[in-house]
């Protein structure tokens, strides 16, 4: 990190690749974080001032709370019951794990600007991340012929292909029910920004699809696609625990900026 002191503030520079390893039990004495985003965007930076140093306990959950809150979340998540040949890959896939990143960083960034803990109108937005990313991995692995997912059999292996693809669809379907749950005042925007979204996952696996037919595929093509097939939902992630907490449009811009750039 480069930093430097300016009147009452401390200002940090950190190349957003490095986030992953920038804590916040680090700066959980200071009160507030504010960003903004360098004006490289061949090299995004992170610029946060530090200041105010009080506690950030009472603007922010812990990471330790946070994930807990998603522990319990997909612990907890109930999905239809009948017909068990539909529902049953749902909760198979879901059981199988995974990191958990994006209903991970739409609480984190919800709690920026929210205290209290979580209610369902975060956690059931948050959980649908997870399910279309899920939906999104059920169809992609019967594209890629994959048998195995996360070291168990892929759902097309373990059940069949007619299934996957069905089970795969009202996974999708049931990703938008949860969405559904956001507070009405953002609704709209919430819809919005989750279908835009959806479909640009859409759009980068055709690209992906169309690479196989190439014997070289230029970086940033190759770019272009793993931005569309998985920066963007990651992007939503960030920006959607904001929008839903009350962040101004600019703030829930640069949170969005910030999840393309992991």
């Amino acid at each position: 990190p480069k930093s430097s002191s300016s009147g009452g503030g401390l200002t940090i520079d950190l190349k957003v690749s490095n986030l992953r390893s920038f804590s916040l039990a680090k700066v959980k004495s200071y009160k507030s974080i504010f960003y903004k985003p360098c004006k490289d965007n061949e090299n995004p930076f992170l610029s946060l001032t530090l200041y105010d140093l009080l506690t950030l306990n009472t603007r922010m959950m812990t990471e330790k709370n946070i994930e807990k809150a998603v522990k319990d979340l997909f612990e907890g998540l109930e999905f239809t019951r009948e017909p068990k040949g539909l529902y049953d890959p749902l909760r198979y896939m879901i059981s199988i794990g995974g990191k958990r990143i994006r209903p991970h960083l739409c609480l984190l960034t919800y709690s920026i600007y929210k205290d209290g803990g979580f209610d369902e109108s975060i956690l059931q937005p948050a959980a649908a991340l997870e399910v279309f990313h899920s939906f999104t991995l059920i169809h992609d692995d019967i594209m890629d012929k994959a048998d195995i997912r996360r070291g168990v059999p892929t759902v097309y292996k373990k059940w069949d292909e007619n299934t996957a693809i069905l089970s795969g669809d009202v996974m999708s379907i049931d990703s938008y029910k949860r969405i559904a749950k956001a507070p009405v005042e953002v609704l709209p925007q919430a819809l919005e920004l989750f279908s835009t979204t959806a479909a640009q996952v859409c759009d980068g696996q055709q690209f992906d699809m169309d690479f196989e037919d190439l014997e070289c595929v230029p970086m940033s093509d190759y770019l272009k696609m793993i931005g569309l097939k998985t920066a963007v939902l990651i992007a939503c992630s960030a920006k959607l625990g904001a929008l839903i907490a009350g962040a101004s449009a600019e703030d829930c811009d640069r949170l969005y900026s910030f999840g393309h750039s992991l």
